[in-house]
This record gives C-alpha cells, structure tokens and sequence, in this order.
C-alpha cells in the first residue's frame, strides 16, 4: 500500500463543517465517483472514509448506504470502501424502547445553553408501528399537542417564528423499512435579534402506543459537534435518565441487560456505516486488545435487547486506536514534513483496515 497512488478527497468546507450532516451525501458520492475517474478500468481500490453522522435508519437502508453498495456490487471486488465505526459510544445519543398496547415512556433530551445551532432528534418506527402518538414538553412549558402518524407541527412560543417543528411521516426518503418522525429544535442562543431561539433545558418526548402487539422504536440525537479548526458555536445535545450510570467506575463503561435506562450506547454508531458491502472498523487499545470507550464493539452487550429489523450495532472489524487506557490515540505523521500527531478515534482505526485490504489486493 506504501507504494500505492493515493488519491485525496477534500470535501467542501460547509459540508465537514455542519456535522448534521445535511450535504454529506452528495459530496461522498461525488467524491467516490471522483476516485473512480482517476483511475484505470482494471485499478485495485481502496477507499477510506472517516467521516458520518449519528442519526439515521442504522439498517442499511439510508440514500448514502444504498448507494455505495450498489457502487460496490458494479465494482465487483476491484473496490473496497472502509468507514470509522463511530466515537459516540458515550455520549448519550442513542435510546431504545418497546412499548405494549396502552404503555407511555418519555425520554429526556436535554438542549444545551448557548448553543447557536439547531438540534434534531429522529424517532424511527418500525414497519407497521401506525398507533405511536408522540407529544413535546418544552422545558418550563405545558405539553403541546399530541401527534400521531401523517402528522406535523410548529411551537411558535408567542413569537412569529418556528422554536421547535415536529414531522411525522408515513414513509421518508431517507430509509425504508418503517418510518422517521423528526423533531428540530432552533438555536438556544444567536448575535442576531431576529434569529428565534428555544429554551434551553430538558425537552421530554413522551411516546404512547395506542394499537394493539409490542412496538420497539429508536430514537438518534443528530450529531452537533464543532469540527477542529472552526468556532460554529455548536453545543452536542443528549439525553438523560437517572438510570444511566455516569460514574466512569470499572464495568460501567458498557450496557448492563439488566440496567432499566432507556439511553444504550450499543446502538452509537455511524449512520452511514451500517451497509452490506462497506466494511465498518471499531476501534481497540495497543495494551490489552479491548475495545476504546467511545468504540461500537463486537459481540454487542446489550444484544439481548429488542430491536428494529435490520439494525445494525456492531462493527465488521477492528484496528489500533489507543494505546492505552490514559494515552488516548495513536501516533501518526504530520502534515508538515517530520511532523507527528496524535490521531484519536476510530477514524484512525479505519485506515488501517484500508491500507490492509488494498495490501491483499
């Protein structure tokens, strides 16, 4: 692979920088398709991609996912796409339930102060799931008005514009098995006067399931992280639930089956990683092989949980990304001649695995 021609992609910076991810499939492709033209009909490739977003389908069934793996089935085995699993494993993002016939849960999606970009929340609903009713508590606010399937709805909270809108679909484009409800939230705080706000605090979405049979649905905070090197502004919302263990103590880094929590880690994972063809990596420490704490690992703790048709939650393979418990990271080349950096996460991983597959090539 050291001997390889390398071709990079630089993707636009608007893209990279909104971590939401809302012009990420374009771009890839076209940065896929930009790969492919610079090489010969006959060519061995390999392609790494470090980049995702966190909500999403996570069945494979997502517009980028389907795409790429119909990109690898006309390939054939000339071309190999390699995905970082994700860092997200922590960060309280991800929630599961399953409710019967007449059950309630409420989730507790916290939206951090001074955080001048939107937040979203998708709900993802499995095939046939047409009695879930969903209803938003602003924080310090009474309930608005509940919502079921084909559905949709702004709070304007005595303003003019949009603090919050809520879209509840019978079928979306962006997977399809079931569907999606999504919940937008404006910034918490903006310079401009003339931008609209929403409170700040504990927004609770509470789901009802009103038909008959067990409905398991997942709901998937959209990453809202600021790139290195930029001042977005941007604050990672999250959930809360007092049964979620944040002690940091030994074996509490994972989920427990018999934890109640509705907040998993299983389930973190790279929204655009979850393909038939592409290969996702986790990541592992130098000192002991188990997996980093912000890794998706393999088997799956929490596998004995209901889930979705088609979830995926595990990676495919795994590499080097720490050395150790303390010493977070790996030690790399930097990009002045001589220079070295320290590459944290399982997009260090990831090049690994690429530079390994293209070596069998």
């Amino acid at each position: 692979a050291s001997r390889a021609p390398i071709v990079a992609v630089q993707l636009a910076y608007h893209t990279v920088a909104a971590t939401s991810g809302g012009s990420m499939n374009v771009h890839v492709l076209d940065g896929l398709m930009y790969i492919l033209s610079c090489c010969a009909p006959s060519a061995q490739i390999a392609v790494n991609v470090s980049f995702g977003t966190l909500a999403g389908p996570h069945d494979g069934t997502s517009l980028l996912e389907a795409a790429m793996d119909q990109l690898l089935a006309l390939c054939g085995k000339r071309l190999a796409i390699v995905i970082a699993a994700g860092n997200s494993y922590q960060q309280r993002t991800h929630a599961n339930l399953t409710l019967g016939r007449g059950e309630s849960h409420a989730l507790h999606w916290r939206a951090q102060p001074d955080d001048t970009s939107q937040s979203f929340l998708e709900l993802w609903l499995p095939p046939g799931a047409q009695g879930i009713e969903l209803e938003i508590t602003p924080p310090g606010r009474a309930a608005l008005p509940a919502l079921r399937l084909g559905q949709s709805g702004m709070w304007l909270d005595g303003g003019t514009q949009p603090v919050c809108g809520l879209i509840y679909p019978d079928s979306v484009a962006t997977g399809e098995r079931g569907t999606c409800a999504l919940l937008a939230l404006a910034p918490t705080f903006s310079f401009d006067k003339d931008t609209a706000t929403s409170p700040s605090g504990v927004w609770q979405v509470k789901l009802t399931n009103t038909q008959a049979g067990r409905v398991t649905v997942d709901a998937y905070v959209e990453r809202d992280d600021v790139v290195i090197g930029t001042h977005g502004g941007a604050r990672q919302s999250h959930f809360e639930d007092r049964f979620y263990n944040t002690s940091g103590d030994p074996g509490q880094w994972v989920d427990h089956p018999d934890n109640p929590s509705l907040i998993r880690r299983s389930g973190n994972f790279n929204s655009i990683g979850t393909g038939a063809r592409t290969v996702s990596v986790g990541g592992t420490r130098i000192s002991d092989g188990s997996w980093a704490r912000y890794s998706p690992r393999k088997p799956d703790p929490d596998a004995s949980r209901p889930e979705r048709p088609g979830v995926v939650k595990v990676p495919d393979t795994h590499a080097y990304s720490d050395e150790n418990p303390i010493l977070l990271g790996l030690k790399a080349a930097g990009t002045r001649s001589g220079g070295v950096a320290r590459l944290v996460g399982t997009s260090d991983a990831a090049p690994q695995v690429t530079r390994r597959i293209l070596n069998r090539m």
